[in-house]
């Protein structure tokens, strides 16, 4: 839509003026170079426009952005997640545009900006915290590297005369290992005993070999500290005697593992409870239960109300405040229509008859607090309807037909008068109050002329 540029003059009695306005800043519209909406100024300067799976190469308007997912955004940012962008842009002298962005990842607390003159796009520069982290980074490790390096150049003048002395006593070693028959301080292959604490790296597991000669893991430390027993593709079996299995927590207590070898009497199991939850506490089908939270049917489920065999009319929805005063009620009659009372005496307000009416003894109340309210009558499902209305503004009430877009008449509340658009009939003659005389006129008519 192409917003039109006005200016409105208004006659004091002794000459035009112009009408100036207040607004808010959403209401102030950005245009393009074609008069077309592309912002408001609270969008652009102050909220942040929202932009979602677009090409950060078009983005060239001046304002501020609030970007999710899209095409060119930095390396490494999340599509989920929506970050600010600032744009500037300027007018280069030959007229073509020269484009600031700059991008902020909050997430990594990084800032990174990049130019588009025209249609060539630089790539994004990370200006951010993480560049300085790792210029300092670098700079630590380089120290290091350089006192390690001193360090070495001192041990190598040190050590460099027994360097050859200690080169000879490598090779008897050496030639001592390889004839060398282990004695009982080293573990064999085949046979022999542990007699100390053994232990292997964090997420290295003890594994064994199945029939096929694929390793399966029999214990490790995983990288989250869990000690994990078994393997995820082999069944895993515990041998106890009589079955008897527990567990033991960090202060030495004793618990036992239950399984279907060891339930029932005797096996202090806590057979009240399920889930760790007093059998009190779930609902019954054999009594009155109370809930104290919300009930929620997810998936499309319903709720049946059914009465009991042979009785025609079922129960219904009863409200209550704190105190068990009634607060109203939704219940059916044995017709089969429907009741909704209100109040603590359930005064009954409405009736969906079984046929389809609504049936009431007390006022239809549509409040124009708001907005306008109305009452329409259609003809069909596409029809828009015809009826009377309150329009909270002007405070008429009138009749109006919302498919050929006419006022029929309409009340003023502060003059108490009934207001006629066109003309109207009265037992099948017309009555007409304008200028010229109406075409069509029939005998009976009545024209007032002004």
């Amino acid at each position: 839509m192409a917003v039109q540029k006005v200016r409105q003059n208004y006659h004091d009695g002794t000459g035009f003026n112009v009408l100036h306005y207040e607004t808010q800043a959403k209401q102030v519209k950005i245009l393009d170079d074609s008069g077309n909406i592309t912002s408001n100024i609270e969008e652009s300067l102050l909220k942040g426009k929202y932009i979602e799976d677009l090409d950060l190469d078009t983005v060239k308007a001046t304002g501020i952005y609030r970007v999710k997912g899209g095409l060119n955004l930095p390396s490494g940012m999340d599509s989920s997640k929506v970050y600010m962008m600032f744009v500037t842009a300027v007018e280069n002298e030959d007229e073509s545009s020269l484009v600031r962005q700059e991008f902020y990842d909050h997430v990594n607390l990084n800032l990174h900006e990049r130019s588009i003159e025209g249609p060539v796009v630089t790539p994004w520069l990370n200006a951010g915290k993480s560049t300085l982290d790792r210029i300092s980074a670098a700079e630590q490790s380089i120290n290091k590297i350089y006192n390690t390096i001193q360090d070495l150049r001192t041990d190598i003048d040190t050590n460099s005369s027994g360097i050859f002395e200690n080169k000879s006593d490598i090779s008897t070693i050496f030639d001592k290992l390889s004839t060398h028959n282990h004695d009982s301080r080293y573990l064999k292959l085949s046979g022999g005993s542990l007699k100390g604490e053994t232990s292997i790296s964090n997420n290295t597991s003890f594994s064994g070999k199945n029939t096929s000669g694929v390793s399966l893991n029999l214990a490790k430390i995983n990288g989250t500290n869990q000690v994990v027993i078994g393997d995820g593709g082999a069944k895993l079996l515990l041998d106890a005697d009589v079955g008897d299995v527990s567990i033991r927590n960090q202060v030495g207590d004793t618990f036992p593992i239950f399984h279907m070898g060891n339930m029932g009497s005797g096996s202090k199991m806590d057979a009240d409870k399920l889930d760790g939850v007093e059998g009190n506490q779930y609902a019954r089908l054999d009594k009155e239960n109370f809930f104290k939270q919300n009930i929620r049917l997810d998936e499309g489920k319903s709720v049946f109300i059914k009465a009991e065999e042979g009785v025609s009319r079922p129960g219904g929805l009863y409200f209550r405040s704190g105190d068990n005063a009634p607060r109203g009620r939704i219940r059916p009659t044995e017709d089969g229509d429907i009741e909704l009372a209100a109040g603590e005496d359930n005064v009954l307000g409405l009736t969906v008859l079984k046929n389809g009416d609504t049936q009431t003894w007390h006022d239809h109340i549509l409040n124009a607090k708001d907005r306008q309210v109305a009452l329409r009558f259609k003809l069909n499902d596409k029809d828009k309807g015809a009826g009377f209305y309150m329009n909270n503004g002007s405070k008429q009430v009138g009749f109006y037909d919302w498919e050929f877009g006419g006022r029929l008449f309409s009340s003023d509340r502060e003059d108490q008068m009934v207001k006629f658009d066109n003309a109207i009939k009265i037992q099948g003659h017309q009555v007409s109050i304008q200028r010229s005389a109406p075409s069509g006129a029939s005998d009976g008519d009545i024209w007032f002329s002004i």
